[in-house]
């Protein structure tokens, strides 16, 4: 049960950050499109602001690099794990 008394399991990660890799071509793609779907829903369910969501994939298209950023999406550029180390 919940602080309120409420028996709805509400779960929040507002302050967290969501960084998704691979994502692939989602305008030409079927799968791809589904994992974007399901990454849209999985922010809004636990309530993690879109500008939080890191996406990178070295095969975005120029189109596609605009549709994620006018979803609010923010971009990565270049692949951070390579040059983590």
């Amino acid at each position: 049960m919940n602080v309120d008394g409420s028996n709805a399991t509400c779960i929040s990660f507002q302050h967290c950050d969501c960084v998704c890799y691979g994502l692939g071509n989602f305008t030409s793609c079927l799968t791809s499109r589904h994992q974007m779907a399901f990454l849209l829903l999985f922010l809004e369910r636990f309530k993690i602001p879109r500008h939080q969501c890191y996406v990178f994939d070295p095969v975005f298209s120029p189109l596609e690099l605009a549709v994620l950023k006018e979803l609010g999406l923010t971009v990565v550029l270049e692949n951070e794990v390579s040059s983590a180390t």
